[in-house]
This record gives structure tokens, C-alpha cells and sequence, in this order.
């Protein structure tokens, strides 16, 4: 397996050097333009000496497990047409418009981000890209490479330009701007996964007009995989126009490189972009603009799609809903694995008067819980169990079975050791009242879950009763470990080092909500952090997922795919399988109406 895809690595690799602006104009077709009027030598990228990237991983893991998708978007046809506007929901208004301070309510901000900005790199989306599967091809890079074990060096494509707004005014983006943008990333606001990443940076120097090196301290094998493969801060903004006190005013913070321009916020109502005419790639976007209304109830959000009121639904289409969206033939469906996050119950297992400080309690409420049942009457079947890991991370994932029995066990719905645990940790039937957080925010099915999952903690006799909570709040608490009892909700997910790094002593409430400090743990992942053999990595990240579920630090909870569905004049649009990593589907989708 180890073979397969470090070969898979070293083919994208080698796509990704052929993605240059020569070989672009020499492939051209009218679902993938040109790059605008630049040259370039030739590129060459350099593999790393670990496994592969996320995406990398994602693309593989896509190719031998991922499960069809409901439905193919359709297909696309010769001609695009240009112009129109297409019309898209958000659940709520942006919690902010900078993704390097935003922790929460972060997709709705980050499809504003994502059309504005170019990513380093991203996954394309063209009508030769499967449903769900992810490719990957450098955008904002032209290369880059590993020139040894301490040092990094991105190249950025010439002549990317700025949008044509004051005080830019349409200039090109030089390595000023990337050594800006990485620095802010890194060291002013974190961006997911780089704030264990950036005690470790020493120096980001500028080597001419595209060329930027990072020097660290050591081996950082996830340097370039932190940076590349999410989309929270991977792009370039342009300094002089993104200082601390308008970074989240978008009429004057967002102009990036990307395929459209902000032009209106209205609170409560929408959000409005409209076409960039000098976007660097000859010929895109097809679209005039983008308009995102602001809907917080989901039946609003179905009947409009169905009245044709919006063109389509990203990413959030509940499991229970796409059942009646499949019979219209009107609309088209995608449904992907989720890896944008996952579920899980989290227990205040630090608070030593909490019942969940002990180990058995821990395990009880693991045991409870009827992960099958959850799939099949919750998600009607359109879900998967996660133990601990997304399959997004593939070579480091660990199926249910793959756990040593007296660990799997934990995994397994064993109601009646459950009581023998709770039992002998002094907790008769009743004893244990506690409450479950939980955010009307994660619209169906967690709602379902949540219920299910409180009559099966029941059947163990442990009394919760369910807090439902504005996000905010919600999010707050989470952020500073100031809650007790359970808390479920979603663990974002962005790349295989951030993901096992989460309940790192060291990390922080932001991710680490628990405050969970386990120095049976912390040396795995602290060692996983700095080592460069991948078959030490996979070892090590294996040791830390049986620790998890050892130890029940959190409960794992099934997850459900991904759901999108369009009207079926929505053409050339296909959601990659990575959803955590950056998309350029806006740029390519045409209206046939």
C-alpha cells in the first residue's frame, strides 16, 4: 500500500509540474482556459520524504474506498455559456471574514474566501474529475520543492494579478506578498494545523521577485502538507491592504487573485460577488456573480432550490432530505464521505469531580453506544463509522477491526459490560445526571443523533438531558474549556498531522476542548510531529489512535456524507472529495437557462 502511494504521490507531483502556464496553453479546452499571457521554465517539484499529502492520500483513498456517489452532476457540454448569477444559501451571516482567526462557522465564511482568493494549491473541478474524487493541481505555485530537511521553498507562478481595487489597483503578487501572507498565517493569526507548526518556523526569506524559503528548526516533515492541503490561510494577500484593524472589513480587506470580487454584504439577507474581468485564467469565470442568501431553516432552503429560487445547495443537504431530492428529476445530487469534520462526544474528563474522570465511566459510555443504529436509523444508511480517524486519512486510518480486540472492544455496542463498568466505578443505575451540549446550528441529522444517542446512554442508566445552544455560545464555551458534563459536535478536519495532533497536552481549548493532558500520549504525537520515515510515521500514528480509544478521551459518533444538489441548469459543477481542501469549481460552472 506504502508503494502504491508514494507512487500516486510522485505522479501528482509530476501532474502538478505540467500544470505551469505553457503546458495549460497547450492543452486547452473550453472547460479549462489558459493561463493569462505568462511564460514559465520548466517546473520541477520535488517529493518529500514522507508519505503524501492529504490530498495525495484523499486521491488514493478515493480510487479504492470511497463509496459511489448518489448521483453524477450532469454532464457537461461543448459550448459554456457566460454570464448569469448563480444563487447559493448560507445557513447563517459570516462569523468574520478571515479564515486565519475564525474558528467556528467556518463554511459559510470560507465560500466567500474561496472565490475571492487563490490557494496555493487546490482541487480542480472539471468535468473529467469523478464525483468525489480528489485531484490535485497547484494554483498560486508555480513549484515547490524541499531543498533539505530544515528548509522549504514555494515559487510563485509570474503574473498573478491583484484584483483591479484601490489601493492595489491590479498589480502583481510577488513573494513580498507570500512572505507576508505565510507570516501572518504562521505567526499573527494561526491558521488549523499551523499553530503546532509555528514554534518551529525560524525564518521566512524572500529569495527574489516568486521565491520564498522557510528555514525550521529540525525536521518538519508536515511543512508543506499544512500549507498546501487546507485552505484556512494558504493563499496570498496583499500586505498593504490586510493589516489587524480591516482584515475582517470585506469592502476594504477583500481583494485577492481569485475569479471574483467582493461587492456587497447585507446582513441577514446576502452576500454578493461579481466577476473578476482581469482574472488570471483566460477565459474564467463563466458566471457574472455569485449571490449567497442567507437562510437559516433547511425546508426554506429545500423549497427554494426546488422552485428554482437557488440554482443549487453545497455540502449541506440533510441524508433525510436527499430522499425526496432523488425523486425530482429536476435535481441533480452529490453525495461524498465528509471530510470537512466528523462527530464526536467529548466528556469533561479533566474535571476531577466529574464522573467522566474515570476511566471506566469512559469506556461505559463508549460501550453504550449503538454505532450500527446510529447508521441505520439516523442516517438511513448514508453514513460510515469513523473509530477515531476520518478514511480522508487513509494510509494512517484504522477501521473498526483494525484495532487489537482488547482495544476494539471499547468500539463495540456492549450495553450490559457497560453497566458492569458503571457499576464498579460506584455509578448504579440514575446515578450519573448529566447534560449534553449540543448547538441548533448542525442542522438534521444531528439533531437525530443526538436523541438516539441519549436514549442509548439511557438504557445504561446514565440520565442526560440535551442543551441546545445558540452557536456562539456554544463555540465560546468549547474554546475555553468552560463546560461540564458531554459536549457533541463536530471535530474539523484538515490534514493527517493536525488530526492526531488534536489532543496534544500542548495544543490548546480551541481544538483540544477538553483540555485532555495524557502523558501516555503526548510522546506519540510530539514524536510523530518531527519524524520523517513513513513507516515510523504510520507506527506512531497508529499508537496514538489505539491510546484515544483505549482511554475513551472522546466517543467516536458515525458520520454522514456530504450532500449537494443543483437544478439541473447547473452545469460543470462537481464538489471535490476533499472538502477540506481548497476548490475552483465557482470558476467553471455555467447556467443553460
Amino acid at each position: 500500500m506504502r508503494t502504491k502511494l508514494l507512487a500516486a504521490l510522485g505522479a501528482m507531483l509530476l501532474a502538478l509540474a505540467a500544470c505551469g502556464p505553457a503546458a495549460q496553453e497547450a492543452t486547452a479546452t473550453p472547460t479549462n482556459p489558459p493561463v493569462r499571457a505568462t511564460t514559465a521554465p520548466s517546473v520541477t517539484a520535488t517529493p518529500l520524504p514522507q508519505g503524501p499529502t492529504p490530498a495525495a492520500a484523499a486521491a488514493a483513498a478515493a480510487a479504492t474506498a470511497t463509496p459511489a456517489p448518489v448521483a453524477t452532476a450532469a454532464p457537461a457540454i461543448a459550448k459554456p455559456k457566460y454570464g448569469g448569477v448563480l444563487k447559493t444559501p448560507l445557513r447563517t451571516d459570516p462569523f468574520g471574514w478571515d479564515v486565519m482567526q475564525i474558528t467556528g462557522g467556518y463554511l459559510d465564511m470560507r465560500k466567500q474566501f474561496i472565490v475571492v482568493f487563490n490557494t496555493l494549491a487546490s482541487q480542480p473541478s472539471t468535468p473529467e474529475v469523478k464525483p468525489c474524487q480528489t485531484t490535485v493541481r497547484l494554483e498560486l505555485l508555480e513549484s515547490w520543492r524541499v531543498v533539505d530537511e530544515t528548509t522549504v521553498e514555494f515559487k510563485l507562478r509570474p503574473g498573478l494579478k491583484f484584483h483591479n481595487k484601490p489601493p492595489v489597483n491590479g498589480r502583481e503578487a510577488t513573494a513580498d506578498d507570500l512572505a507576508y501572507s505565510l507570516n501572518r498565517a504562521l505567526f499573527v493569526y494561526p491558521i488549523r494545523g499551523a499553530d503546532s507548526l509555528a514554534p518551529r518556523i525560524k525564518s521566512i526569506d524572500v529569495v527574489d521577485k516568486y521565491t520564498v524559503r522557510l528555514k525550521t528548526a529540525g525536521p518538519v516533515p508536515q511543512v508543506p502538507t499544512t500549507l498546501l492541503a487546507t485552505q484556512y490561510g494558504t493563499t496570498v494577500v496583499p500586505k498593504e491592504v490586510w493589516p489587524k484593524e480591516v482584515v475582517n472589513d470585506p469592502y476594504k480587506a477583500y481583494i485577492g487573485t481569485g475569479p471574483f470580487m467582493f461587492k456587497e454584504y447585507r446582513p441577514g439577507v446576502k452576500v454578493v460577488h461579481e466577476k473578476n474581468p482581469s482574472y488570471w485564467k483566460e477565459g474564467l469565470p463563466y458566471l457574472d456573480g455569485l449571490e449567497y442568501v442567507i437562510m437559516p431553516d433547511i425546508s426554506t432552503r429545500t423549497a427554494s432550490l426546488r422552485s428554482g429560487r437557488l440554482d443549487m445547495i453545497v455540502e449541506e443537504v440533510p441524508a433525510p432530505i436527499v430522499s425526496v431530492l432523488e425523486k425530482d428529476p429536476r435535481i441533480n445530487i452529490q453525495g461524498c464521505p465528509a471530510t470537512s469534520g466528523y462527530n464526536f462526544l467529548w466528556m469533561d474528563a479533566m474535571n476531577p469531580k466529574s464522573p467522566f474522570s474515570d476511566l471506566r465511566v469512559r469506556r461505559a459510555v463508549s460501550m453504550a453506544v449503538d454505532r450500527d443504529n446510529l447508521l441505520k436509523s439516523t442516517m438511513q444508511g448514508r453514513g460510515y463509522d469513523t473509530p477515531h480517524a476520518p478514511p480522508a486519512l487513509h494510509e494512517w486510518y484504522l477501521a473498526t477491526g483494525d484495532f487489537p480486540p482488547e482495544i476494539r472492544k471499547y468500539l463495540e455496542y456492549r450495553p450490559e459490560e457497560a453497566k458492569k463498568l458503571l457499576a464498579e466505578a460506584g455509578y448504579p443505575p440514575g446515578s450519573i445526571k448529566t447534560g449534553i451540549e449540543i448547538t441548533a446550528q448542525y442542522t438534521s441529522p444531528y439533531p437525530e443523533i443526538v436523541q438516539a444517542l441519549n436514549a442509548q446512554l439511557a438504557q445504561v442508566g446514565i440520565e442526560a438531558r440535551l442543551n441546545w445552544m445558540e452557536y456562539a455560545t456554544w463555540l465560546q464555551r468549547g474554546q475555553v474549556c468552560k463546560w461540564e458534563g458531554m459536549r457533541i459536535g463536530r471535530m474539523a478536519y484538515e490534514d493527517e498531522w493536525r488530526h492526531l495532533a488534536k489532543l496534544n497536552s500542548k495544543i490548546g481549548c480551541a481544538e483540544n476542548k477538553a483540555g485532555i493532558a495524557d502523558p501516555g500520549l503526548d510522546p506519540f504525537i510530539d514524536q510523530l510531529l518531527v519524524t520523517v520515515d513513513p513507516a515510523k510515521q504510520k507506527e506512531l500514528a497508529a499508537q496514538i489512535q489505539f491510546r484515544i480509544v483505549d482511554q475513551a478521551w472522546v466517543v467516536s459518533i458515525p458520520d454522514v456524507k456530504d450532500y449537494s444538489a443543483a437544478n439541473i441548469w447547473v452545469k460543470n459543477w462537481n464538489r471535490g472529495g476533499y472538502a477540506a481542501f481548497a476548490s475552483t469549481y465557482n470558476e467553471i460552472i455555467w447556467l443553460d437557462r
